[in-house]
């Protein structure tokens, strides 16, 4: 997470989230009336004894069976001396360690290993002082994954598939695809060279720093994503796709779609220079990534993730013509582009702190809403965005995410999550409108 100083936090955000608190304090007679733990709840903030610099991933993608074939190298630092590094991996075999230091950088040692659950237990070959940088390097290979990645491939029931590839970080399924320290609370850099068929696009996080030449018919893609970020984060989606370009002050905006869906994408991503000029503006900070890219993937489970730069997006974010006459994907566009600030250049230190990610992202969206389509628009989508929480609410009011998360899976991070926030957030809008002018 970034610490922002009180001196360095504008008006409105500082009234804003004061106003949340204020909406989030419970008093115990009223916390004793509810269902649920809303007092007093352990924090989940992960305690680590390593500092992840850099995490580079060479992966050779196999539709066929499917697997991936791994090389993960990644650059720590410990906070402490330490002889074992424990590193999160789950549902993949691991097939070598080594570690490189900083006196020896061409040549890598064979480390033992034990793998325990989902832990990936490096034993050193000697102690590693505090603040020593030292790569380790591990092979892996995983096969039918049910986690983490995702291969869509053609079967008799669709035996016109399209092959695509498509991974998913959040919460903490990043390490169902590459060993890692999987948890928002470790910023770091990352790159990966992604080997697929030569006619395959690759997208992931940053710059595309090259494309080999087709050998075997192969080609590997390199990307790096050089301004830090976490582990939840890192994409990878390969396929074949059409892109449909714009760009905004300089900063590049691909929205990629499957073959053939190539007229349908203005209707979802015309706007996007003008919700990323407005965003920069009311936020205060400009876009802050080097690109930014939003691709379209099929048998994906969620509406959209904010991947740094790479938003990944559902297929039904796309639609024809017809369809366009009562259907927006605006909404969702807005929303992932948002937590690019709101999520992606300030992060939830752990999952307790999600709906803060979540209820910036939804409020961002409707002030969007509100410039582009205007106030009446604007508050009919707040009332509706009440009314589903208030109905959610009463249906799962002992599941309310104000506890810390444990055992996380997805279902903990339900939807009452950006709605429950979001309107806390729009109310502080509102006061603060009144008290400070404008917002």
């Amino acid at each position: 997470m970034r610490h922002l100083s009180l001196r360095h936090i504008p008006q409105w955000l500082f009234t804003a989230l004061l106003c949340i608190s204020i909406c989030y304090s419970v008093s115990p007679a009223m916390a004793q009336q509810r269902l649920g733990a809303f007092t007093h709840a352990p924090r989940s903030v992960r305690s680590r004894d390593i500092d992840m610099q850099h995490i580079r991933l060479e992966l050779t993608l196999d539709w066929q069976r499917p697997k991936l074939l791994g090389r993960a190298v990644l650059t720590l630092k410990p906070f402490r001396p330490i002889r074992k590094v424990s590193l999160d991996a789950s549902e993949m075999n691991i097939e070598g360690v080594g570690i490189r230091s900083a006196l020896d950088k061409d040549q890598s040692k064979p480390l033992k290993y034990d793998t325990h659950g989902d832990k990936l237990i490096i034993h050193l070959d000697r102690e590693i002082a505090a603040g020593e940088q030292f790569t380790l390097e591990i092979g892996y290979r995983v096969v039918s994954p049910q986690r983490g990645m995702h291969f869509v491939t053609p079967d008799e029931n669709e035996p016109d598939q399209l092959q695509m590839s498509w991974t998913q970080g959040e919460p903490q399924y990043a390490h169902y695809w590459c060993p890692c320290y999987d948890s928002p609370n470790d910023r770091l850099t990352s790159e990966v060279f992604v080997t697929v068929p030569e006619d395959y696009f690759v997208l992931s996080n940053g710059i595309l720093k090259s494309k080999s030449q087709p050998k075997e018919g192969k080609r590997t893609w390199h990307w790096a994503q050089e301004k830090d970020h976490v582990t939840y984060l890192i994409s990878v989606v390969a396929g074949k796709f059409e892109s449909y370009e714009q760009s905004w002050d300089g900063i590049p905006i691909v929205s990629y779609v499957p073959p053939g869906r190539l007229a349908d994408a203005p209707r979802s991503f015309e706007k996007t220079p003008k919700m990323m000029a407005f965003f920069s503006e009311k936020i205060g900070y400009r876009y802050p990534w080097a690109k930014y890219a939003q691709i379209c993937v099929d048998e994906y489970s969620w509406g959209g993730m904010e991947h740094t730069s790479a938003t990944t997006l559902n297929l039904s974010t796309l639609h024809d013509a017809k369809a366009d006459l009562d259907v927006s994907s605006e909404n969702l566009v807005a929303h992932e582009l948002v937590h690019h600030w709101w999520g992606d250049l300030i992060t939830c230190k752990d999952w307790a702190e999600i709906w803060l990610n979540e209820s910036f992202a939804t409020y961002f969206a409707t002030l969007w809403k509100e410039h582009d389509s205007g106030w009446d628009e604007a508050a009919w989508a707040r009332h509706l965005e009440a009314e589903a929480y208030f109905g959610e609410d009463k249906r799962y009011r002992p599941r309310l995410p104000r506890i810390a998360i444990r055992n996380l899976t997805i279902c903990s991070i339900d939807i009452l999550i950006p709605r429950e926030g979001g309107s806390c957030t729009c109310f502080a809008s509102c006061w603060a409108t009144r008290n400070f002018g404008r917002l």
